[in-house]
């Protein structure tokens, strides 16, 4: 864990928090939170691992948005922070 990646952890907790519980309700903010904890606390592990964990994360915010679960103005910028609390991309993935 670096520091960067505990402020994108602390910062998706706080969009996460700010979003109106009408819009996201108790199990998906829990997801939400738990899938941020799970990326601070990964560890670089096999180029394949760190893919998938950042694909898996990328595809979990974009359901919960298009399940209607979560505002639309939030989805990128959440998306961001949480891939920025987890390992870097592949050096492959970086090159694109």
């Amino acid at each position: 864990m670096t520091a960067g990646r505990y402020r994108s952890y602390r910062r998706a907790l706080d969009v996460v928090a700010a979003i109106d519980p009408d819009w996201l309700q108790e199990p998906a903010r829990e997801i939400l939170e738990d899938l941020a904890e799970h990326m601070l606390l990964s560890a670089d592990t096999s180029r394949a691992e760190v893919r998938e964990l950042r694909e898996n994360a990328s595809r979990s915010v974009r359901e919960l948005a298009g399940a209607g679960m979560l505002p639309p103005t939030v989805t990128e910028e959440l998306i961001a922070l949480l891939l920025a609390a987890g390992p870097a991309p592949p050096a492959s993935q970086t090159a694109a």
